[in-house]
């Protein structure tokens, strides 16, 4: 995708198979060097690296053996991908 849109609605639909309804995360599309976050458009370069953050709250994603891991902890995963040309 070219858009934050697209990019949000790939991760929505990744965290949706895995049965995490998208107001259960944050997605933030930044810089590949992390300083700030980015708007893609049409005119953003083919090739631009792009980080992608998806965030969660560890009591709404994940399972919690015998309360070890804290209800409030926050699950983060993140990648860096290129911009479709």
């Amino acid at each position: 995708g070219s858009l934050n849109s697209n990019v949000t609605t790939a991760v929505n639909y990744s965290m949706s198979a895995a049965g995490i309804a998208s107001n259960k995360n944050t997605t933030a599309v930044r810089n590949s060097t992390d300083t700030a976050d980015i708007t893609l458009s049409g005119s953003t370069a083919a090739g631009t690296a792009i980080l992608v953050k998806v965030e969660a709250t560890w009591s709404v994603v994940g399972i919690r053996p015998i309360g070890i891991i804290g209800s409030s902890k926050i699950v983060k995963g993140q990648t860096t991908m290129r911009k479709e040309g």
